[in-house]
């Protein structure tokens, strides 16, 4: 059965910080410092994505 580790769940909030960071730095008029915070916020799903899978493959 697959359950939602803590460390799976740390790299889903991260991942939704940055993309509230991205949305505010958007806002903000600072275009390429959003972009890159979308890049780690989807690089942080991502990874939690692979991890929550991989658990439940198992």
């Amino acid at each position: 059965m697959a359950h939602w580790s803590p460390l799976t769940l740390m790299h889903l909030a991260g991942a939704a910080l940055y993309a509230g960071t991205a949305i505010t730095l958007f806002f903000l008029g600072r275009s390429t410092q959003a972009v890159v915070a979308l890049i780690c916020a989807g690089g942080g799903a991502a990874f939690a994505l692979a991890r929550f899978t991989r658990s439940k493959a198992r």
